[in-house]
């Protein structure tokens, strides 16, 4: 989840904050700290209810501004052509606000083929994928941010059915066996059905298990739900 200023969702309306609120950001190429925007990307807004929102077109430089909803948790999802629908998770702040660029960014085609093959036989066809790093920290470009090498990572989606995560070795190569993120942190769930679903993950941090933590996550059809990263405590 990208973590934003949260105003607890009870207090909407109490205090007068607004139902909605304009968030700027960036749809980027890749994931980096300097990445080339994506012009003429629909940016999509969903509640975590599944109910749509408000749309917004990127320019040139990839800029957008779009209505979400105040102070609460909402799903973005971008598409574009030359690349896949991607979906992020964020909470929502309760006024105007610009989320960093860097943090929105689209999965092409063939990005997506690679990262099939390095999951092997475990990348099962169709529906969407929900793939990332569990991470401890607050930035993955973060000094002190720690990948988390214990962590066990699931899914359930809008139908109700529960996806197991597919891990990497400790060299990267596919580990159809393994059920620990291993040294890498990284993960993949392919195959997840369409829409609002759930992503739970847990971890050993060597005394006992932490978690389960359960985010929010929507998987758009045919694309990707990037989670780099996936923060737990």
């Amino acid at each position: 989840m990208i973590a934003l200023p949260l105003v607890a969702v009870s207090m909407v309306g109490c205090l007068g904050l607004p139902e909605e609120v304009q968030l700027t950001s960036r749809i980027a190429a890749e994931l980096a700290e300097e990445p080339v925007g994506v012009a003429d990307a629909t940016v999509a807004i969903y509640t975590t209810g599944g109910a749509t929102g408000a749309e917004a077109t990127t320019d040139s430089d990839g800029w957008f501004t779009v209505d979400v909803p105040a102070a609460q948790e909402f799903h973005l999802i971008a598409d574009a052509d030359g690349y896949l629908p991607t979906s992020f998770t964020a909470v929502s702040a309760g006024y105007d606000y610009e989320l960093a660029a860097g943090l929105l960014w689209m999965r092409t085609a063939d990005q997506v083929e690679r990262l099939r093959a390095e999951f092997g036989d475990c990348a099962e066809e169709g529906g969407g994928i929900i793939e990332g790093l569990v991470i401890v920290g607050t930035s993955l470009f973060a000094e002190s941010t720690l990948l988390v090498t214990t962590a066990e990572v699931s899914a359930i989606d809008a139908m109700g059915q529960v996806h197991k995560a597919c891990y990497l070795d400790d060299s990267g190569a596919p580990a159809p066996d393994a059920v620990l993120t291993g040294a890498t942190g990284r993960f993949a769930i392919f195959g997840v059905g369409v829409g609002a679903g759930t992503l739970t993950t847990s971890y050993n941090d060597g005394s006992s298990v932490q978690g389960p933590y359960d985010v929010a996550v929507w998987v758009p059809d045919g694309g990707v739900s990037p989670w780099y990263g996936l923060y737990v405590e």
